[in-house]
């Protein structure tokens, strides 16, 4: 089974999903995690996992800049059959979401929402 995980930086994935990501490698044929690079893709390498850098990034890099990262994700997903693809935090989300509305991708897409912090903890709910 081939997994692609895609997360807006690498430091993410190792501070929140360090062990997620170990136990995934256990049981998937190859783990792929794309995310923007900040010196922590060894890390996720040590974990089993092959690390791609993209250029994602937490802030509004313009719209060209977004653009030419939905198509290089695009180019990347057409070039290789993945069983399952995993976005985490909402850039991700979003991107792999409009190339699916434009393109179709024939991959299982999970989408996670992070980031709810304190909201879900909050009584007034």
């Amino acid at each position: 089974m081939k997994i692609k995980v895609f997360i807006n930086v690498d430091w993410f994935a190792i501070s929140h999903f360090s062990v997620y990501l170990a136990n995934l490698v256990k049981t998937a044929n190859l783990v792929k995690v794309y995310a923007l690079d900040t010196g922590f893709g060894k890390k996720i390498s040590n974990l089993g996992a092959e690390f791609h850098p993209i250029k994602l990034s937490r802030e509004n890099s313009g719209i060209f800049s977004e653009l030419k990262s939905i198509l290089e994700i695009y180019m990347d997903l057409r070039k290789e059959n993945t069983d399952i693809i995993e976005c985490f935090t909402i850039k991700p989300s979003l991107i792999i979401g409009i190339i699916n509305l434009f393109f179709g991708i024939k991959s299982r897409i999970v989408f996670y929402v992070t980031g709810l912090g304190t909201m879900v903890n909050s009584q007034n709910l």
